[in-house]
């Protein structure tokens, strides 16, 4: 929270908007690791970017794809000018939304990046359920108290043990990418034996007999949820208009794209992240019930408002609308 605002700081400081005479000519995107993210993999794979800019009568930019572990580091790349474009989870990107409110770096979704189950795993063999984790218990999630997996946990323990108890579980809870908590959970005398997973990582865990599901977003939400949000500022909007629409236009495309070529997308994907799956596990995740890739934001309100009710941000959305751009406004979200 303090280095979002001491960028806030610093960017005023540096003269706040400055009128652009030209559009840019080089764009930086920024994702992390899951398969929530293949819509970037796919856009880098295809040179939808390049292709849409161009079409939309700009020169041919350079695009520079980038990953990160969590969503705080994302955001702080925004807003240092380190990045045009991030990918990341609502409630990373809901307390960005909240802290630059009113400012040239307020921030905007352009784009929902489609759904994909998630479950939360774990080796310890008493825990049944969220109710069963003790004191000697480690989850790993993206980011404490910041990343979609460590909130869903606390929209879990509310459930679980009532209002005013969302936090509780939250000191078991450490931060680790995907790639590093798969490899803590994989050991069986690991510091971390539980992990709220993404796929493909919990499938690649799962091959482990030792290693369960205790909880998905399904038992959350009560269906699919989309965890995923592409945004930039303001200020990048508003001196880049035309390379702004050609993103949205880049990430449709990359959306009929997925659903309509399923085995080369995830073939793509694995050629670019070099996840160990085949092909054919993959397809079957794309397949499975919650897996939507489409620009229809699913359950995003119900997150919304859990952030705000405990606090995590102060801003309130009257709907999900609030937090996208007016052109995915016809879309039937929720």
């Amino acid at each position: 929270m303090r280095t979002i605002a001491a960028a806030l700081l610093c960017l005023a400081a540096l003269g706040g908007v400055k009128s652009a005479s030209a559009e840019v000519s080089s764009i930086s995107f920024a994702r992390q690791y899951g398969i929530a993210f293949m819509p970037l993999a796919i856009m880098e794979a295809k040179g939808f970017v390049q292709k849409n800019v161009v079409a939309a009568g700009l020169p041919e930019p350079s695009v520079d794809w980038k990953t990160f572990g969590g969503g705080n580091v994302t955001n702080e790349a925004l807003l240092s000018g380190n990045l045009d474009f991030a990918a990341g989870g609502i409630p990373a990107y809901a307390i960005l939304w909240d802290k630059t409110a009113g400012t040239p770096y307020e921030v905007t979704g352009l784009a929902a990046m489609g759904a994909v189950p998630a479950y939360l795993l774990t080796r310890n063999p008493n825990v049944k359920s969220i109710r069963d984790f003790g004191p000697e218990d480690r989850i790993a999630v993206p980011a404490v108290k910041a990343s979609t997996q460590a909130i869903v946990l606390q929209m879990a323990a509310e459930k679980e043990f009532g209002v005013g108890n969302h936090d509780r579980l939250d000191p078991l809870t450490i931060s680790r990418s995907h790639p590093d908590a798969l490899a803590s959970i994989s050991t069986p005398n690991g510091d971390i034996n539980s992990h709220f997973s993404a796929p493909p990582f919990q499938e690649i865990s799962l091959r482990d007999p030792a290693i369960h599901s205790v909880l998905t977003y399904d038992d959350v939400f009560g269906g699919p949820y989309t965890s995923v949000v592409l945004y930039t500022t303001k200020k990048f909007r508003e001196e880049n208009p035309v390379t702004t629409k050609a993103i949205v236009e880049a990430m449709k495309e990359t959306m009929a794209f997925i659903k309509e070529n399923k085995r080369e997308a995830a073939q793509l994907y694995l050629d670019i992240t070099r996840e160990a799956m085949t092909v054919d596990e993959l397809v079957e995740v794309m397949n499975h019930p919650s897996a939507h890739f489409e620009s229809v934001p699913q359950n995003v309100f119900k997150m919304i408002s859990f952030l705000n009710r405990i606090g995590t941000i102060k801003r309130q959305a009257s709907s999900w609308k609030d937090l996208y751009d007016e052109s995915l406004h016809e879309l039937p979200g929720s």
